[in-house]
């Protein structure tokens, strides 16, 4: 597999990790200072799938094992 598209598969997971994390946080202000009730369940939410992201295996063709 061409190393560019290895790039951009861990560029497109941490991406989207990220972004995902970002609207973790939001919520987590949104439980805080408004409805905890829906804030925290969604940002655990949110946090949960951007962890997923983030620490996604990448394929096999652009693992270094």
């Amino acid at each position: 597999m061409n190393r560019m598209n290895c790039f951009f598969e861990r560029v497109s997971n941490m991406g989207v990790g990220l972004v995902l994390f970002l609207f973790g946080l939001g919520f987590v202000a949104i439980a805080i200072m408004v409805i905890p009730p829906f804030g925290l369940p969604a940002a655990i939410l949110f946090m949960a799938v951007s962890a997923m992201f983030i620490f996604a295996r990448r394929s096999r063709e652009c693992s270094l094992r």
